[in-house]
């Protein structure tokens, strides 16, 4: 007989999920009140912070920074208002938020391409004029002209805490900069200015001059896209001979030629602050490098010089290469170059590599796109097979080296310890195998500099331990570390080095600067400088771009 079990019937599954329960039995009236308003203060916020200003009334920025009860915000740290074609009334609305700026706390603003001139412009310098808390000010792009600058020459007049403006791609004339120079005369915050591409052609180049000559705290200057000529480099130069605090100069596009390097190569000569120097664009030809080339013999300062695209090597020319050649040989400066986009060629290139054997100075070269071929990659590799100073090279967009010199490259790099980065195409079949040589290469120099570092930290350290610790562990019967000969405190320091990383000479300076009481303070970088002559950074960063607008000056 079979056995019937009971029906059963399944009772409904409950959702984990369930509606929205209303919490607004559960609050008091002043706690509704608190709610509400939150969400009304943060929609706000937003808005300030995507430039959403047209949703907002004064009203609302009112209530906002009354929300705030005195106390700083960080949330407005940086304002973006790029391309938003912002209106007078969207403005005060900003005005108010900077005019309160022990509360909204604003130290980035930056309000490009908004077609701010006239009454409109004056509506935030006026803002402006009181404000202790904006660094940096943007104002690229939008169509300023000279009435516009000489309002703005009164802001940085009045205002000493902005340290870096922006005011490129606007209409300012000769006139317009003579009124902004003017203001700088008195302005001793201003650390960065950038008016690129602006009207200023040759006459505007006397009031860059006075600019250079009387401010006494500008260190970055970016004068690119202004047409001025030699005539006006004659000028600005001048005013380079004596200036002391400028450590940054960019002159791209400036239709300076030959004539105006040789008036750049004259302030170089006897200048010996600029340490970055942005110069492409200029056509100044193989004859404007020599004059360069010549003028830098004198220099011990300048790290970086960018020469792209500058019609050096045209037509067969390697007079200016040659020069070059001939600096690199012969002196400690500049660190790094770019000769990008010029038609260096073989017969150049092989000028160039001559320089390169004996340099210990020079970090990084970019060649990229110079019509380089097979005989100048192989010149260069053999140079790189001697250099013990080199840390980049960029040899990519020369394709007629092909394998063969992709080939050359690893080949060299077998026996170069430096090297730490190698820019190539590997335009061709089967390239992964020599890549993978190139890159083994590489990593293999890069554990050197470590392991060379490390060692070079640790023997100090065992070194000042060894010497000043035995004053106190006096001994008639034991002869103190302290008392034997220096040649032989050398051997027992250089026996500690188990990896042999390290030479005589670095020994016998760690012993000396182990020996010193008065140095126990001394940084890493000046410590490795000292041993090895040079120090690199594990990034390989040696600042070559610092005209670019940065926040490094913003204190958050």
């Amino acid at each position: 007989m079979t056995m019937q079990l009971p029906l059963t019937r399944s009772l409904p599954t409950t959702s984990s999920y369930s509606a929205p329960i209303s919490i607004d039995k559960y609050l008091t009236r002043e706690g509704h009140h608190l709610v509400v308003n939150y969400l009304k203060f943060n929609q706000v916020q937003k808005d300030i912070q995507q430039g959403k200003l047209n949703n907002l009334e004064e009203r609302d920025i009112d209530d906002l920074l009354g929300s705030y009860k005195g106390v700083p915000t960080r949330c407005f740290n940086s304002l973006n208002y790029d391309n938003l074609s912002l209106t007078r009334t969207e403005l005060k609305l900003l005005a108010k938020l900077l005019k309160a700026d022990k509360i909204s706390n604003v130290r980035i603003l930056r309000i490009c391409r908004n077609n701010l001139h006239g009454g409109v412009l004056k509506t935030v310098i006026n803002a402006l004029s009181n404000n202790k808390t904006v660094e940096v000010l943007d104002l690229s792009f939008n169509a300023i002209g000279d009435a516009d600058a000489k309002d703005f020459s009164r802001l940085l007049k009045k205002n000493k805490v902005i340290r870096e403006v922006a005011i490129g791609h606007n209409r300012i004339t000769a006139k317009g900069a003579q009124s902004i120079a003017k203001a700088l005369k008195a302005n001793n915050s201003l650390v960065r200015l950038n008016i690129e591409a602006n009207s200023l052609g040759t006459a505007g180049a006397t009031a860059i001059a006075d600019i250079i000559a009387y401010n006494k705290s500008l260190k970055f200057l970016h004068i690119g896209g202004n047409n001025i000529q030699a005539g006006g480099m004659a000028v600005i130069s001048e005013a380079l001979k004596d200036n002391k605090r400028l450590c940054s100069l960019s002159l791209d596009c400036n239709n300076l030629l030959s004539e105006g390097a040789f008036h750049l190569g004259e302030a170089l000569k006897v200048n010996n602050t600029l340490t970055h120097l942005y110069i492409p664009r200029n056509d100044i030809g193989d004859d404007g490098l020599r004059h360069l080339s010549v003028a830098m013999l004198s220099n011990k300062s300048l790290i970086y010089i960018d020469l792209e695209l500058n019609s050096i090597g045209k037509n067969g020319n390697v007079l200016g290469v040659k020069a070059l050649a001939d600096l690199l040989d012969r002196h400690t400066v500049p660190r790094a170059i770019n000769l990008k986009l010029n038609s260096i060629g073989d017969r150049a290139c092989q000028s160039l590599a001559s320089g390169l054997y004996r340099n210990m100075t020079l970090e990084s070269i970019i060649l990229s796109s110079c019509d380089i071929g097979l005989e100048g990659i192989r010149a260069l590799c053999d140079s790189l097979k001697e250099n013990r100073g080199l840390q980049n090279i960029n040899l990519n967009r020369n394709s007629v080296i092909g394998v063969d010199g992709h080939q050359a490259v690893a080949d060299a790099l077998e026996k170069n310890t430096m090297l730490k980065g190698v820019q190539l195409d590997y335009d061709f079949e089967e390239w992964e195998r020599i890549s993978e040589s190139i890159d083994k290469s590489l990593l293999r120099n890069h554990l050197l500099q470590a392991e060379k570092y490390s060692t070079a930290c640790r023997l100090l350290v065992v070194s000042r331990l060894v010497i000043h610790a035995t004053g106190k562990l006096r001994s008639n019967r034991v002869t103190e570390f302290l008392d034997l000969p220096f040649e032989l405190k050398r051997k027992i320091i250089y026996a500690l080095d188990t990896t042999k990383v390290l030479t005589n000479d670095h020994c016998k300076t760690i012993l000396r600067l182990g020996g010193r009481r008065d140095n126990f303070n001394i940084s890493k970088e000046s410590f490795l400088t000292t041993v090895f002559n040079v120090y690199y950074p594990n990034n390989l960063d040696i600042a070559l771009w610092p005209t670019k607008a940065s926040d490094t000056f913003v204190r958050v």
